[in-house]
């Protein structure tokens, strides 16, 4: 992520004794919208679980655009046509 400008800002854990323990990560980056997307795009999916992290970030985001900044759906608009663009069957040819 650091390449596309993106950096970890916050490492932290919300509750106390889960099995197996959770942190959550805050990240920050400048720049066009489309080009954080790219760089978070492919820092996820070069990550075993990076896709269904991407779709679980999207997914969350959306449900919750009424408290998101327009740059914030603009990135997840963005990752959303990275995606799909990756995820159509020609993509693999």
């Amino acid at each position: 992520m650091r390449k596309a400008d993106i950096n970890i800002v916050a490492l932290h854990n919300h509750m106390i004794g889960e099995t197996p323990q959770i942190f959550f990560t805050h990240f920050w980056g400048k720049g066009k919208p489309a080009d954080l997307a790219k760089g978070v795009y492919e820092s996820l999916v070069n990550t075993t679980m990076g896709l269904f992290i991407s779709i679980v970030f999207l997914t969350a985001n959306f449900f919750m655009k009424n408290k998101v900044s327009d740059i914030t759906l603009e990135i997840n608009n963005a990752i959303g046509d990275i995606l799909a663009r990756n995820m159509a069957p020609e993509a693999g040819k």
